[in-house]
């Protein structure tokens, strides 16, 4: 009778030890669990994004005034307009822009022209072009005071204080006196412009470099003329030979000028993440988990970062292993909680 209860009770035991093992490795599975597949998951809620290697312009903003050798003329006589050559029609020297014949002339006095101009407009005889240039009726009597040759004169707060659009003249009659035409000289132009002091020391632009300009839609490029400090500003002149439709017609724009292009490893401003004073991201590895690797900014503009791939040297003169193309990054760092 003993011997049969030893004999039941030992299964039972059997039993008891392998559900324990069973429950260890249960354990153990849920251990493995945690430290591996819940990061994975916890990556995979994560915003990440893929770095990718592209170019980065350094693009400026600024209000810029247009510069042309360019002639203001005024009426020798009052009349009506006959057979003016249309706005931009390109004349040589001795061609007719118009004429004027005996008739009533026009009611406006254009005072505030003819007082910017302050003796510096030509008075026509006999309305031909005295020398090879652009026909415009769009005048503001600034014709001389912007002047190449008076580039240098040019301040801050004369751009500022400059009204942008011009006055676009009568072309049906005429009083003595009065503005009829501009002629401008299309081969040379100029763009003036001011930038921080920051912005000038940062050499975004370079003299004798050319530029890309977008002028009003219009994509013109430009030479770099000169850079001139001036208080706490910089004086930024561009030079053009590009030929420009609309040039005559405005005095003052706002354009984007393309100063430069880096090429590299292109990343979000987000991205980066300072540690220890030195900027990196925070790159995927191959267990799920994210570590972060410094990087070398080549330059920053706007909202983006131009990086170095592969290895970088430190000031040190150290090589440094960093990110390379097509890895993935955590794209908000801090909003992630890192």
């Amino acid at each position: 009778m003993v011997a049969k209860d030893e004999g039941t009770r030992k299964p039972k035991s059997k039993l008891k030890r392998n559900l324990i093992i069973v429950l260890y490795l249960l354990i153990i599975a849920a251990l493995i669990v945690v430290v591996y597949a819940l990061p994975s998951l916890k990556g995979a809620m994560e915003k990440t994004v893929i770095i990718e290697y592209g170019e980065l312009p350094v693009v400026d903003k600024a209000d810029v005034l247009i510069v042309r050798d360019e002639t203001l003329f005024l009426s020798s006589r009052s009349g009506k307009i006959e057979n003016p050559l249309k706005e931009g029609t390109k004349v040589r020297n001795g061609v007719p822009i118009l004429d004027v014949t005996s008739g009533s002339g026009s009611d406006n006095e254009y005072a505030d022209i003819l007082a910017r101009a302050s003796g510096s407009a030509e008075v026509t005889e006999n309305f031909t072009a005295p020398f090879t240039g652009i026909v415009s009726y769009y005048v503001d009597g600034y014709e001389k005071k912007y002047a190449p040759d008076k580039i240098s004169e040019i301040t801050k707060e004369d751009l500022e204080n400059t009204e942008s659009d011009l006055t676009e003249l009568e072309n049906t009659s005429i009083q003595t006196g009065q503005p009829i035409y501009k002629l401008t000289d299309n081969n040379i132009w100029y763009m003036v412009f001011f930038v921080d002091a920051q912005t000038g020391q940062n050499a975004h632009f370079i003299q004798d470099t050319t530029v890309n300009v977008n002028l009003g839609g219009k994509q013109v490029r430009a030479t770099t003329k000169s850079i001139t400090q001036k208080g706490d500003d910089f004086m930024v002149v561009l030079q053009s030979d590009m030929y420009y439709e609309r040039m005559a017609q405005f005095r003052k724009m706002t354009m984007d000028v393309v100063s430069a292009e880096y090429s590299g490893l292109i990343v979000d401003q987000k991205s980066l993440y300072k540690k220890d004073d030195r900027y990196g991201v925070w790159a995927r590895q191959e267990n799920g988990r994210y570590q972060w690797i410094p990087v070398n900014i080549i330059r920053q503009t706007g909202a983006k970062s131009i990086i170095s791939s592969g290895t970088y040297i430190d000031a040190d003169g150290n090589s440094v292993p960093t990110v390379s193309y097509y890895e993935e990054i955590l794209y908000d760092p801090i909003a992630e909680g890192y």
